[in-house]
């Protein structure tokens, strides 16, 4: 009760405090946009997938040991309430650049001594270390990630490995709940002591990638798109970039404009392709649809260094007097000449 009042002061700051926006700031996104947005940055980025599923794979096995914890106080160690409540779980942080690894034998190594020990003291001194492993995992796991997404995207970032950390273990504690139940408490714990253990081999597929803080930083300042005076954008808008490759480097822009795709999704993109003429390999096109006009100015500020690298690559392997950008706005049916008025 103590600690769900100490909200009270910080939720009392969140309703009266009032942000400051420039005055040409774009719109603020409705809520549903700006879940979409996350999504397709997640999605679009390799990094953060390995992290999330890297994750996902740990906390569903790692469950076991806080969801089966009061039944090895009631049922192995014969502990009432306040034995269970005496049980210390470690927070110490150690070495920020300790191994994923090591966390995850370390909890494989307390969740099979849970398993088989019978002393209440043994125990205690597994959970003990088994606390400095979980601090240790998750001090990893999350330094990794926020250091992965760049200022715009860091909270909605964050909810979604959230919810791949709270989900997992809901899932992981119903799952392990119901082999406990069938088969008995032993097996659960040996059954997640197995998953702990095996679960770095995960490392050999998705591999941990760091990306340079300093590169997730705004690339600056980009040219607004030109729209005429008598156009009000509605619907999804498709952005066309003709390319001229130098000669003889055809393929290198393919390849480059490749290296594109990721980052013009993850900055709003909802689809993606890249075109070369056929009688003319080295005349390219590439083409990104984006769900709004406003979404569009959105994408111009989100770009980062590190996207702009990208960008700048696939302009050293063009003519000077290319790209050549066009916005395509979709046509509403109340424009179309002669198309049935809508209904009121």
């Amino acid at each position: 009760m103590v600690n769900a009042a100490s909200f009270a002061a910080v939720l009392a700051v969140l309703m009266t405090w009032h942000s400051t926006r420039a005055a040409d700031a774009l719109p603020r996104e409705h809520v549903g946009e700006a879940i979409r947005a996350g999504g397709r940055y997640i999605a679009a980025s390799p990094v953060l997938r390995v992290i999330l599923a890297r994750a996902g794979l740990f906390i569903v096995f790692a469950s076991a040991i806080w969801a089966l914890l009061p039944l090895i106080a009631q049922s192995t160690l014969h502990l009432g309430a306040g034995g269970y409540g005496l049980l210390p779980r470690l927070r110490a942080r150690l070495s920020p650049d300790a191994l994923l690894t090591a966390g995850s034998i370390g909890l494989a190594v307390v969740t099979l001594l849970l398993a088989y020990a019978h002393v209440t003291a043994v125990a205690a001194v597994a959970l003990v270390f088994g606390g400095a492993c979980w601090v240790l995992v998750l001090s990893v796991l999350n330094s990794m990630y926020q250091l992965s997404l760049p200022g715009w995207i860091k909270a909605r970032g964050m909810s979604f490995y959230l919810m791949v950390f709270q989900g997992g273990g809901a899932v992981g504690s119903a799952i392990m709940g119901l082999i406990a139940e069938r088969a008995g408490l032993s097996v659960a714990l040996t059954i997640a002591a197995a998953g702990l253990a095996l679960s770095p081999l995960a490392g050999l597929v998705w591999r941990f990638r760091s990306i340079p803080p300093e590169t997730l930083l705004p690339a600056g300042d980009w040219p607004a798109p030109v729209l005429a005076p008598d156009q009000t954008p509605e619907g999804p808008v498709l952005v066309g970039i003709q390319y001229r490759a130098r000669p003889g480097l055809e393929d290198q822009l393919m390849t480059a404009l490749q290296q594109t795709k990721d980052g013009r999704r993850r900055t709003g993109a909802i689809s993606w392709r890249a075109w070369h003429d056929a009688s003319d390999p080295g005349r390219v096109l590439e083409e990104f649809v984006v769900a709004s006009w406003d979404d569009h100015l959105r994408q111009h500020e989100r770009v980062t260094k590190r996207e702009q690298a990208h960008l700048e690559r696939v302009r050293e392997l063009t003519d000077p007097d290319h790209p050549v950008v066009t916005h395509w706005l979709a046509v509403s049916s109340r424009k179309v000449p002669g198309s049935p008025a809508k209904p009121t």
